[in-house]
């Protein structure tokens, strides 16, 4: 249901294409990392915040690129009628290799206001990895989080 939501929005909004619309964005990142030291696992947790300024423009049919940045940093991505993919945002940890398993990445993309020029949106995405193997074929990370928040409206 949620698919077909987000699928139905994003058809509207991208019907034809337009100058790319401004939000203001604030934004929060949650990550957290597991390491093993000396036979046990450490977790380090940390947050991130900021604010900045974001664009959404059409790249093709159904599928909006967001772009933002501001003085706490900047990202991008691309949502589809499945979601957020491949978003790259500020962390306030340096995650290591291995990247993020497919099947730990995803999340949500809600327009609010009218579909052809939404008042706001909000976007939730999490990546992650697990180490299925022994700590030194994952290089010592027994697994890692991160959670990237947006809430973004119209000045």
């Amino acid at each position: 249901m949620r698919f077909l939501l987000v699928a139905a929005s994003l058809g509207l909004v991208l019907g034809s294409p337009a100058a790319p619309v401004e939000y203001e964005m604030a934004w929060t990142v949650s990550a957290r990392l597991t390491v093993w030291k000396g036979g046990e696992t450490v977790t380090t947790r940390e947050a991130l915040s900021g604010r900045a300024t974001a664009r959404l423009l059409t790249v093709a049919p159904a599928v909006l690129k967001l772009e933002f940045g501001g003085p706490e940093g900047g990202g991008e991505g691309y949502i589809g009628p499945a979601g957020p993919t491949a978003l790259v945002f500020p962390s306030p940890l340096t995650v290591p290799v291995p990247p993020p398993l497919p099947h730990l990445t995803g999340g949500s993309f809600e327009l609010r206001g009218p579909a052809n020029r939404p008042q706001g949106f909000r976007l939730d995405y999490v990546e992650g990895f697990i180490c299925r193997a022994t700590p030194r074929v994952c290089g010592g990370v027994a697994m890692w989080e991160q959670r990237f928040e947006a809430r973004a409206q119209r000045p």
